[in-house]
């Protein structure tokens, strides 16, 4: 998009003020990112953050009237909005704030989640790290990134803590698919914000390997396939650990390191309507729809790699600091398959106490793969279908 300093001329502009509430309650709601097009069509508008105070300003046109479209991203506590044909002063934007007893794709995807689901289950995240929260029992964090004066395992950019959340949190009414699992946690992502390296990753794979892990949800991905992170994926699976991993969201061709043989790739999908009218998950819903309302949602990547598929369009879970949020992507359809996965292997003892080795990695793939829900798509799209 066209910021407006570069759309406009500098003499035209006018700083407009936007207040953000939630619909109920009218509280302000901080940190979202609104994106407003004059023109959409074209991509020229002005973007910015609210504060504190729910107050955003934006360098547009004097002369603007209405905003054509309004995106509303929420980092936490409400529901990610599209406005259209937005008055400048219409007063305050209201969105809807995030209710945990909501019924959302993963919760219609899936059996209710029991207390005792994924008892004795291992499952290591790799990703931002997580929490602090005080819905998530985390048995052992780790930093794995070589060089970050910071060996905390804790989340400073919210996207871990919403994968852990969405595999093992405990907070009604909102639960995990396997509230029972021991989650280990491990950072791969350093602080300055970048991208997780190879090694990291590859040193992370091995740790929870040490460490008994018989899941790894990797909501990761991107770049060039190379040789550390595929030995590591190797290794885990001789010793009887499967890796899950995110597809991507680039809507195109899977992505790294999804694409490995011995790993198990998934794309996201989502039951249509199943948010508030008006938020931003009606534009990733494609056609035609699957069965029960079912879709590959447009941004997930697919292909023959495809080896699932699992709930990624407005996924409610966790968020660092006691709060939850809503997020799409492939990352969180990963974490609702690596959850169901611990369901079912937590009710399949002999294959979760046997002999740590490819065999047992064997087993564990055909639990996960085995009496899954056709929605309907190819293979390239949902695999062996949807892990209930």
């Amino acid at each position: 998009m066209a910021s407006g300093k570069k759309a406009f001329p500098t003499a035209t502009l006018n700083k407009l003020r936007l207040s953000l509430v939630l619909k109920v309650g009218a509280l302000p709601v901080p940190e979202v990112t609104v994106v407003a097009f004059t023109n959409f069509a074209k991509r020229i508008g002005a973007k910015g953050v609210s504060t504190a105070k729910g107050l955003v300003t934006l360098a547009l046109p004097a002369s603007t009237k209405t905003l054509e479209r309004v995106y509303l991203y929420a980092e936490h506590t409400a529901w990610p909005m599209l406005l259209r044909n937005v008055p400048v002063n219409s007063g305050p934007l209201a969105l809807p704030a995030i209710d945990l007893a909501f019924r959302d794709s993963r919760v219609l995807a899936h059996a209710p989640f029991k207390p005792g689901d994924g008892r004795g289950v291992k499952v290591g995240v790799l990703d931002t790290g997580c929490g602090p929260h005080a819905a998530i029992n985390v048995a052992k964090g780790v930093c794995t990134v070589f060089g970050d004066r910071d060996f905390e395992f804790t989340d400073t950019r919210g996207h871990g803590t919403h994968v852990a959340g969405v595999i093992a949190a405990v907070a009604a009414p909102f639960n995990g698919l396997a509230p029972a699992a021991a989650l280990h946690v491990y950072r791969v992502f350093p602080r300055n914000g970048l991208g997780a390296s190879n090694f990291d990753i590859a040193n992370a794979i091995d740790q929870a390997v040490t460490d008994g892990c018989d899941l790894l949800n990797l909501s990761l991905g991107g770049g060039p396939m190379d040789p550390v992170t595929d030995e590591a994926i190797k290794a885990a699976r001789a010793r009887g650990t499967v890796c899950v991993i995110a597809a991507g969201n680039e809507g195109g061709a899977v992505a790294n390191p999804g694409t490995h043989p011995l790993a198990l790739c998934v794309s996201a999908m989502g039951f249509k309507g199943a948010w508030p009218k008006g938020a931003t998950q009606d534009e990733d819903v494609t056609t035609p729809a699957g069965h029960g309302k079912s879709y590959i949602a447009a941004f997930s990547n697919t292909g023959l790699e495809i080896d699932l598929t699992g709930p990624g369009c407005g996924i409610i879970s966790t968020y660092p600091k006691e709060r939850f949020a809503v997020m799409d992507g492939t990352s969180m359809a990963c974490p609702c398959v690596t959850g169901a996965i611990a369901r079912r292997l937590a009710k399949a003892p002999a294959v979760l106490g046997a002999k740590r080795d490819a065999s047992r990695a064997d087993s564990i793939v055909q639990l996960a793969t085995a009496a899954t829900r056709n929605l309907g798509f190819t293979p390239a799209r949902q695999g062996a279908g949807l892990r209930t």
